[in-house]
């Protein structure tokens, strides 16, 4: 066990509390800059939080907060037992703009969709900093099931400010978060993705009737307005298996949406 006058984490690192900039973001970014020159190389294992937290003299959950942010991002990865280490894969792409089911039924294909999950929940520390708002702020929180053509596809987990009054998410069994949003005249102007690549868990497994090799394709999507405000934090799951990533420059209409 690791005890707090041991490191193992291979960088200084040196928080301002006089700086307008939140202890959390400071080490984040100082994370994230060690990940992007090299000082943290791919596989490299991070202290954990107890050890972080005093070293630099602040809280547990300050560290928290700073680690899920670089999670999130895909330039770290956390599983229990192991510990969290530096992604050996670190992949970023626009990919496309459109939802799932719109891009599912424009490409032929026969999406289906069972909600697991429905409701208002605050947001958690994670869904909090990507939705850019206070911790706690109350988010419509729902997680399907989708299938294409039949076979199980993958778990979406969405997470929308609830104070945006998008009506209608008791349809989702038979249209996509997208088209609610834009009913309500939000229009999805930007998006920022971020993929990895993972082992599925036990609950993954069964809906995904994976087999004993099958593997997770996590997508982490923020979607923006016109005004670059977030709107829809969602969190994918994707059978490894039936996905293929492609990326394409995209056009803006006069109207300011991604087409």
């Amino acid at each position: 066990m690791q005890t707090p006058s041991r490191n193992i984490t291979p960088l200084s690192l040196d928080l301002a509390r006089g700086r307008d900039v939140p202890l959390y973001r400071q080490l984040a970014d100082q994370l994230r800059d060690a990940i992007t020159d090299g000082t943290l190389p791919p596989g490299s294992r991070l202290d954990n939080e107890i050890v972080l937290a005093h070293r630099l003299g602040i809280s547990r959950p300050t560290v928290r907060r700073a680690i899920q942010e670089v999670v999130a991002e895909g330039l770290l990865t956390r599983r229990r037992g192991v510990g969290t280490r530096v992604a050996h894969t670190r992949i970023r792409t626009a990919i496309e703009p459109l939802g799932i089911v719109e891009s599912l039924e424009r490409d032929g294909h026969r999406p289906g969709s069972k909600v697991l999950e429905q409701r208002t929940i605050p947001a958690s520390a994670l869904i909090a900093t990507l939705l850019e708002r206070a911790d706690g702020t109350p988010v419509h929180h729902f997680r399907r099931l989708l299938s294409s053509n039949q076979a199980p596809f993958a778990i979406l987990t969405n997470n929308v400010p609830a104070d945006l009054k998008v009506p209608g998410f008791h349809r989702l069994s038979d249209t996509g978060s997208y088209s609610l949003l834009r009913a309500a005249g939000i229009l999805i102007h930007s998006v920022d993705e971020r993929l990895i690549s993972r082992q599925p868990t036990p609950a993954e497994t069964g809906l995904l009737s994976l087999g004993t090799d099958g593997v997770i394709l996590e997508r982490t999507r923020i979607s923006r307005d016109s005004a670059g405000r977030p709107v829809s934090v969602g969190i994918h799951a994707f059978r490894g298996d039936l996905i293929a990533i492609g990326v394409s420059a995209i056009g803006v209409s006069a109207a300011g949406e991604l087409r």
